[in-house]
C-alpha cells in the first residue's frame, strides 16, 4: 500500500502515525512550492523542525522542479529520497486546432493567466507593453485572473493610457482559457521574486500555453528556467528588466519564421515533458519501487 500526501503541511500527522507504527503503508510526500518557502533563517529553522518527522517517515519526496528540490533540501530532506516530478497537464486537451502564425501587419496578441498578486509581476509586463506601443508595435495584452492587485493594475493601465492595448478580463473557466490561448500568439510569464522572497516554482499555465503552441517570454527566476527552453520554446530575460523583456517580445514578433519554429518546438516540449501520461508513469514507478 502507498499513502500519498499531496500537501506537506497536512502530512505531519500522517508521518507521526507512520513513525508510531499506526500506518504501515509506504509514504510519498509531494511539495508544490508554498510549503517550502522560507524568507529568512528563523522561518527556515521553524520549517526544518516541522518537517523533520515527515522527511524521516517518507519513502520519497517529490518536487516539481530542481529549484524546488534545492529549497526542500535546505529544509532538511535527504537528497537520495527526492524525485523531480513536474506538475502535469492534459496535452490532449491543450492542443491547438491549427498551426500558429503571426498576423501579417495585424495585431499581435499577448496573454497571461494567473492571480493578480505581487509575485506574478503583471505590472512589469504592462510596462513592457507600454514600451512596445511607444515604438509603434501593434500589440494587445490580455490578463486573465483576479486578485488584490486588480485595482492597482487598472490604475496603471489608465495612467499609461493603455486602455485600448491592455485588458483585464477577470477570472475565467478552463474552457475560456483554452480558447483564449488558441487565439493569442505569445504567452507572457512575468512572475518575479516578491518582497517576501517567494517566486514561482513551476507555473503550470506556462506548460499549457506551450502545449497550445505559444512561445513564452519569461523572467529568469525560481523554477521558471526549467519550464521552457531558452531560445527554442521561448526567451528568458533578467528578472524585472522591462526593456529586455519588451525587446524579447519584439525579437519574436520581427521574425515570423522564428516564431513558427518556436511554436512547434513549444508544443513538442510540453508533450515530451509535462503530459499526464508521463507523470503517471513516474509516480507509478515510485509506487512500485
Amino acid at each position: 500500500d502507498v499513502f500519498h500526501v499531496q500537501f506537506a503541511m497536512g502530512g505531519k500527522a500522517v508521518a507521526e502515525m507512520k513513525e508510531n507504527g499506526l500506518l504501515k503503508a509506504k509514504l510519498i510526500t509531494t511539495f508544490h512550492g508554498h510549503d517550502a518557502h522560507f524568507q529568512n533563517k528563523k522561518v527556515l529553522e521553524h520549517l526544518h523542525n516541522n518537517y523533520r518527522i515527515l522527511f524521516k517517515a517518507s519513502n520519497y519526496v517529490t518536487v516539481n522542479t530542481p529549484y524546488l528540490e534545492s529549497q526542500v533540501i535546505a529544509l532538511g530532506c535527504e537528497s537520495d529520497i527526492l524525485k523531480v516530478v513536474p506538475m502535469a497537464i492534459d496535452v490532449t486537451y491543450f492542443k491547438s486546432d491549427q498551426l500558429k502564425e503571426l498576423p501579417y501587419q495585424g495585431e499581435v496578441k499577448l496573454i497571461s493567466v494567473g492571480r493578480l498578486i505581487e509575485f506574478k509581476g503583471f505590472q512589469y509586463a504592462v510596462n513592457a507593453v507600454e514600451f512596445l506601443i511607444n515604438k509603434g508595435i501593434n500589440v494587445h495584452y490580455t490578463i486573465v485572473g483576479e486578485g488584490e492587485l486588480y485595482g492597482p493594475l487598472q490604475d496603471q493601465i489608465q495612467f499609461l493610457r493603455l486602455n485600448k492595448h491592455v485588458t483585464l478580463v477577470g477570472k475565467k473557466s478552463q474552457a475560456y482559457i483554452k480558447k483564449a490561448l488558441q487565439c493569442h500568439h505569445i504567452y507572457l510569464m512575468s512572475s518575479v521574486t516578491n518582497t517576501k522572497g517567494r517566486c514561482e516554482t513551476q507555473g503550470v499555465v506556462t506548460a499549457e500555453a506551450q502545449a497550445m503552441g505559444l512561445p513564452v517570454v519569461a523572467f529568469n527566476n525560481g523554477g521558471i528556467p526549467y519550464t521552457i527552453r531558452d531560445g527554442e520554446t521561448g526567451v528568458l530575460v533578467p528578472e524585472k528588466d522591462v526593456k529586455s523583456y519588451a525587446n524579447a517580445i519584439l525579437e519574436i514578433i520581427n521574425d515570423p519564421k522564428k516564431y513558427q519554429n518556436m511554436s512547434q518546438q513549444a508544443r513538442e516540449f510540453a508533450v515530451n515533458n509535462f503530459s499526464n501520461q508521463l507523470m503517471t508513469e513516474r509516480f507509478s514507478a515510485l509506487y512500485e519501487s
